[in-house]
C-alpha cells in the first residue's frame, strides 16, 4: 500500500518509519493522499473524494493521537472506505499501561519495542516499567543478580523508542516493600526489616535508595516516578521492632516517605506512591478496601505536598464502590492516579471476564470523577506464566474509555481490529477459565485450568472440590473453539500455545478422580486403561511445555524460566510416577497405593473454600512443592 503524506513533521515521521513493515505500507508520491495537521485539541480523521481518488485529512494535538488516527486511516485505505468521519477527545491526560517485569518474565528489548508499536496505534500515552530489582546498579552487584536485570543502555533504548511514538516511559521502583528477591542476599542484612521490607531509619537503607534514583535518573527522561511502598506488610514489626521498640506505624511510614521524597526531588522526580498502606494501617483488619478505615486526624499533613496517591483496584465491579474510594482518597489531599488491571496474574491464560467487569466500573468512575491519569496494569503473580500479549484486548479497552464516551462491544471489536489486526472474539477465547457461576457451583474460577494442569494425580488436593464438575467437557469445547481461530497475524502463536495448553488440561483434568474411584472399587481394568490415559496426557503436556518454552524465549529474557521449568518438570515427573505406581500395583509388586487410600477433602476445608484467596493463593502455596508465590 502506497501513501503520500503532506504535513507530516519530524515528531511523527520517525515513528511512521518504524511502522512501515508492521502495517505493510510505503511512502510514495503517487500514493493515497493523506493530509496531516496539528490541532489544539483531540484528533480527527475525515475522508474526501476528489475526482476518482479519496484523500484523508488527519488532525491531532498530541503525538499518540496521531498514531491512533493513522491506524484508522490505514484501515480505511485497506477497506477502500471513502466515507469516514472520526472526532475524538481524550478524557484523561495520561492513559497507558504498566508492565510487571519483576516476577520472572523480563521482556526482551525487541519484544518491548514491539509492544510499544502496538499500544501506539491504540493512542495510549504512557508505559510504566514495574522494576523491583530488574535494573542494574553497579554499586550493588547482587541487586538483580541472575534475574535478567536491564542494563542502563537497555533502559535508555526502551525509553528512547517509546519517545519515538510520543509515549512517556515511566519508572516504577520499590522503596520499601516487595524487595524479597534482592533482600535474600547478605549485602542487604543491615537494611532489612522483614524478608521483603526495607529497614526504616537505617542510613544504609537511604544510601541504597539514593543509588536507585541515581541509576533511574540516568535512564529515564520523565520527571514522573512511582516509588511503590505498597503491601509493605509487617513494616516496623521485624528487625525495626527489635532495634527500636514499638512505634506508631503511621509515623514511621510518614518518616520514611519524607526521606524518600527528599531523595526523589534531589534527582528532579515528582513521586507517586501506592496508597494502600495508609488505608491498611487505618483498618482494624489491615484491609485496603475497608471503607470504615480510620485515618489520623489531619492525615494530609503526613504526606508531602508533591506526592501523588495511586489508587489501585482490580476487584470491584460496582461503580459506586470506586466513587467511594476516590472520595476517600481525596481526603488525603493529594493528586489521585488510578490503576486497574488486565487479569493475567496467577494463570497461563487471561481472565477477560474479571478484567472487563472491574475495568468498566473503575474507568467509568474515573471519567465521572475527573481522574486525569489511568493505567492498565499487568501483574505476574506466581511467575508471570501468561504472555503480556494476552493482555492486548484489555489495553484496547482502556484506550477506548479514554477516547470514546460510549464503549460498546461493537465499538471495541471494531477498534481492536483497526489497531491490532486481531479479532476481539478470538482474544476472548484466551479466557479459557471464563465459567458461568452455575457451571462451577459458585466458584470464582479464575485459575481452574492451571489447578487442573499442575495438581498431582496421586494426591489430588482439588479432587473433592472438583469431583462433581465436568471440567473436561468445558475444556474440550474451548479446545475446539480455539482450533477454529485463524488469521491473527504475527500473534497466531498465542492461540497455538493456548490450544496445546487446553488440550493438556482436559487430557489430565479428571484422571485423578477416576483413578481414585477405580482403586477404591478394585476395578483393575479401569486402572489399566487409566495408565494408558496418563501416557496420553503426558504427551499432550510435553507438547504444551515445549511450545511454552519457545514462546517464553521468543519474548522474554531466559532468566526466570528456570522456576517454571522446575514447576512443570515436577508435574511431568509426578505423572510418570503415578503411572509407575499404578503399574506396580497392578503387577502385584506393591499391595496398596497409599496416596489413593487417603480420604479426599474439600480443598482447605473452610466454610467458604471457594473465595479467591483460599481457592487460588492458598492453593499455589501448598498444592505442589514448586508452586510458590513470587
Amino acid at each position: 500500500m502506497k501513501l503520500h503524506l503532506t504535513g507530516a513533521t519530524d515528531e511523527v515521521m520517525k515513528g511512521l518509519l518504524e511502522l512501515e513493515s508492521m502495517l505493510d505500507f510505503s511512502l510514495s508520491a503517487d500514493g493515497v493522499p493523506i493530509f496531516i495537521e496539528k490541532a489544539e485539541n483531540g484528533l480527527s480523521v475525515n475522508s474526501k473524494v476528489v475526482g476518482e481518488k479519496t484523500e484523508y485529512h488527519v488532525t491531532y494535538s498530541r503525538i499518540p493521537e496521531f498514531f491512533r488516527a493513522f491506524a484508522i486511516v490505514i484501515n480505511a485505505v485497506k477497506t477502500n472506505s471513502s466515507d469516514i468521519s472520526v472526532n475524538e477527545t481524550a478524557a484523561f491526560e495520561n492513559c497507558g499501561i504498566s508492565v510487571d517485569l519483576s516476577r520472572n518474565a523480563v521482556l526482551k528489548v525487541s519484544a518491548f519495542k514491539d509492544m510499544i508499536r502496538r499500544i501506539a496505534l491504540m493512542g495510549l500515552t504512557s508505559v510504566i516499567l514495574y522494576t523491583e530489582d530488574v535494573y542494574r546498579m553497579d554499586k550493588y552487584p547482587y541487586f538483580g543478580y541472575m534475574r535478567g536485570a536491564y542494563s542502563e543502555d537497555e533502559l535508555r533504548e526502551i525509553v528512547d523508542y517509546a519517545e519515538t511514538f510520543g509515549i512517556e516511559a515511566i519508572p516504577n521502583i520499590q522503596t520499601l516493600g516487595h524487595l524479597e528477591s534482592t533482600l535474600r542476599w547478605s549485602y542487604a542484612d543491615d537494611m532489612q526489616d522483614t524478608c521483603s521490607v526495607l529497614l526504616i531509619d537505617e542510613p544504609k537503607t537511604y544510601e541504597f535508595i539514593e543509588e536507585m534514583f541515581k541509576v533511574i535518573r540516568r535512564c529515564y527522561k520523565t520527571d514522573k516516578i512511582f516509588i511503590g511502598m505498597d503491601e509493605a506488610h509487617g513494616v516496623g514489626t521485624g528487625r525495626f521492632l527489635a532495634l527500636n521498640g514499638y512505634q506508631d506505624r503511621f509515623t514511621i511510614l510518614e518518616r520514611h516517605l519524607g526521606r524518600v521524597v527528599e531523595i526523589a526531588q534531589k534527582y528532579d522526580f515528582s513521586p507517586a506512591m501506592f496508597s494502600d498502606m495508609f488505608f491498611r494501617l487505618g483498618s482494624k483488619n489491615g484491609y485496603y478496601y475497608d471503607t470504615e478505615a480510620k485515618m489520623p486526624e489531619n492525615i494530609e499533613e503526613y504526606i508531602p505536598q508533591n506526592v501523588s496517591m495511586v489508587y489501585w483496584d482490580y476487584y470491584h465491579t460496582d461503580e459506586a464502590f470506586y466513587d467511594a474510594m476516590i472520595r476517600n482518597h481525596r481526603d488525603l489531599g493529594r493528586n489521585i492516579i488510578f490503576e486497574g488491571c488486565v487479569w493475567t496474574c496467577n494463570t497461563y491464560a487471561v481472565n477477560y471476564g474479571q478484567t472487563f467487569a472491574t475495568a468498566k466500573a473503575g474507568l467509568a468512575s474515573c471519567r465521572k470523577n475527573n481522574i486525569k491519569d489511568v493505567y492498565a496494569t499487568t501483574w505476574g503473580d506466581d511467575g508471570t506464566e501468561s504472555s503480556v500479549y494476552n493482555a492486548l484486548l484489555g489495553f484496547q479497552l482502556y484506550a477506548e474509555y479514554n477516547y470514546c464516551e460510549n464503549v460498546t462491544d461493537e465499538h471495541l471489536r471494531k477498534m481492536f481490529k483497526i489497531c491490532t489486526g486481531c479479532d476481539m472474539d478470538a482474544f476472548l477465547l484466551l479466557d479459557v477459565d471464563n465459567f458461568d457461576a452455575s457451571e462451577t457451583d459458585g466458584i470464582l474460577a479464575l485459575t481452574v485450568s492451571k489447578q487442573l494442569l499442575l495438581q498431582d494425580i496421586l494426591l489430588g488436593l482439588m479432587d473433592k472440590s472438583f469431583e462433581n464438575m465436568n471440567f473436561r467437557e468445558h475444556f474440550e469445547q474451548v479446545y475446539e473453539k480455539l482450533s477454529k481461530v485463524q488469521d491473527q497475524g504475527e500473534l497466531n502463536y498465542l492461540f497455538d500455545l493456548m490450544r496445546k495448553y487446553v488440550k493438556a488440561v482436559y487430557k489430565k483434568s479428571d484422571i485423578g478422580i477416576r483413578l481414585t474411584k477405580a482403586y477404591k472399587e478394585n476395578n483393575r481394568e479401569a486402572m489399566k486403561n487409566i495408565v494408558a490415559e496418563i501416557a496420553d496426557a503426558r504427551a499432550a503436556f510435553n507438547d504444551f511445555t515445549e511450545t511454552y518454552s519457545e514462546v517464553w524465549y521468543k519474548n522474554n529474557k531466559p532468566f526466570g524460566f528456570e522456576r517454571l521449568d522446575l514447576r512443570l518438570g515436577g508435574v511431568a515427573a509426578r505423572m510418570d510416577r503415578a503411572a509407575e505406581r499404578v503399574t506396580r500395583y497392578l503387577n502385584g509388586d506393591i499391595q496398596s497405593i497409599d496416596e489413593l487410600e487417603e480420604e479426599r477433602l474439600i480443598y482447605d476445608g473452610r466454610e467458604n473454600p471457594y473465595s479467591y484467596r483460599t481457592f487460588s493463593e492458598r492453593y499455589m502455596s501448598v498444592s505442589h512443592p514448586t508452586m510458590v508465590i513470587l
